[in-house]
């Protein structure tokens, strides 16, 4: 069922913003932007729609420019920001929704 993709998807990502936050704690900043860009990819599928209007997009540009450039700080700086916008968004487009295996 969609609904339990969904939030099987806002609970990964989740999770994946939570250890790229303790890994950026500990001082491993490539391992934190891997596991930024895993958080974002779980939620991509679902994340899109006509009811969804941000710019985050262009912040991912933005953080891609800074990985080119070696910028590391921006770039995890940026797709941490974009990541907690889009598990908020998930999380309140989806709060009304009841899930079951029916």
């Amino acid at each position: 069922m969609i609904c339990n993709k969904i939030l099987d998807a806002r609970v990964i990502s989740s999770k994946k913003l939570s250890a790229a936050i303790s890994e950026e704690m500990e001082g491993n900043v490539k391992i934190s932007i891997q596991l930024l860009k895993e958080g974002l990819d779980s939620l991509s599928e679902y994340y899109s729609s006509d009811n969804v209007i941000d710019d985050s997009g262009m912040h991912l540009v933005l953080a891609h420019q800074a990985e080119i450039s070696g910028d590391l700080i921006s770039t995890l700086k940026i797709y941490k920001r974009v990541l907690e916008t889009r598990v908020a968004i998930i999380t309140e487009k989806y709060s009304d929704m009841h899930c079951s295996d029916k």
